[in-house]
């Protein structure tokens, strides 16, 4: 039975465990798994003999059945919680969701347990917390896979060209923000049968409508035009990217950098930035949307000044701007002198266009 509050935080974790009333030990740690290790509170059973050593008190039987029921009526407790009080819940969410996200990393057999206490923020609600019952609930009708998006913070990643498609279509995405978030697809791969998807995937599919919809806008450029511009970033990032191609899904975006399909690192490659001191950028693939503004005068620049400077530093920053909308670029401030160059230059056309 629990006498205190159940969390309240504290230096050393653990229950106080007795037994008839008497203290067997002050911190006990296995009773419950580490992802609840917040909880704190006394146990008091009569199922212990008093002169148990601590050895004695790891392996009992009656400590593995006391362990499992305390886990089971504090996951309901908190189940219940998130049912009936979704703004308290959404507040223990934000204290204690990461300590519940780190165990399914480290037991994912719990997935039946914590998976259904998970909360996270949509495109469609990055004002709330949803879960991913209510997610899945609210499916479009030929909506087949769990749609989510990696970033750092929800300002920036709502900023996504990868959210182009799926606001296009109302079509509505998970935003992992926290650095623990990349890790769920490690451990599951599917939820209620449906299988998690990050949509910088670059083999994720393209409705048909939409197809139809980007051949009939990208007529305005012309096809000679725009494959000189795509060989000019080719030969501008060379092999910082793997492949440079034209965009199926861009709407508002100039670019968009994808993962290629099957790469082993795709959802911690941000993870990795933080933790290796070896860390290079991986290599992905450029998107160019030839129906953006920028993309369109990029090529007229291209075909009628080939030689003109502005040509690669525009490349090259569009290229950078993207690894850090993507959280991978390792030092954001190398691009200032690449961007006060631009500005230079933009500058002084103005200039000379206003006759001064």
């Amino acid at each position: 039975k629990r006498e205190r509050g159940i969390l309240n935080l504290r230096q050393e974790p653990g229950l106080s465990l007795y037994s008839h009333n008497v203290l067997i030990q002050e911190f006990n740690r296995d009773l419950l798994p580490k992802w609840l290790e917040f909880v704190v509170g006394v146990v008091d059973s009569e199922d212990l003999p008093l002169n148990v050593s601590r050895e004695t008190v790891q392996s009992t039987r009656a400590m593995a059945r006391l362990g499992s029921t305390l886990r089971r009526r504090l996951l309901r407790e908190i189940k219940e919680l998130a049912e009936s009080d979704s703004e308290k819940y959404s507040i223990f969410w934000d204290q204690y969701g990461p300590i519940l996200k780190e165990g399914l990393a480290l037991e994912p057999d719990s997935k039946d347990d914590l998976l259904p206490l998970f909360r996270y923020r949509s495109l469609k609600s990055p004002g709330k917390l949803i879960s991913l019952d209510e997610y899945v609930k609210a499916f479009s009708e030929d909506q087949a896979e769990i749609y989510y998006i990696v970033g750092g913070d929800l300002e920036s990643i709502q900023l996504s060209p990868h959210l182009d498609l799926f606001r296009e279509r109302g079509l509505d995405v998970l935003l992992f923000i926290d650095p623990i978030d990349p890790f769920l697809p490690q451990a599951i791969s599917s939820y209620q049968d449906f299988p998690l998807r990050n949509i910088d995937d670059a083999s994720l599919d393209l409705p048909e409508d939409v197809q139809s919809e980007k051949l009939e806008e990208s007529e305005g450029i012309d096809d000679k035009i725009f494959n000189q511009l795509i060989g000019r970033f080719v030969t501008t990032l060379g092999d910082k990217v793997l492949e440079v191609r034209e965009s199926k899904v861009l709407k508002s975006s100039p670019v968009r950098l994808v993962t290629p399909e099957n790469s082993p690192t795709r959802d911690i490659q941000r993870v990795q930035r933080y933790l290796t001191d070896d860390y290079e950028i991986p290599k992905k693939i450029l998107e160019v949307n030839r129906r953006h503004n920028l993309i369109s005068d990029l090529a007229r620049i291209l075909n009628e000044r080939p030689e003109d400077e502005i040509i690669n530093l525009i490349i090259e920053q569009l290229f950078e701007s993207s690894l850090v909308m993507e959280g991978l670029h390792p030092n954001p401030a190398k691009m200032l002198p690449k961007i006060e160059r631009l500005l230079e230059l933009s500058a002084g056309r103005s200039l000379e266009e206003s006759g001064d």
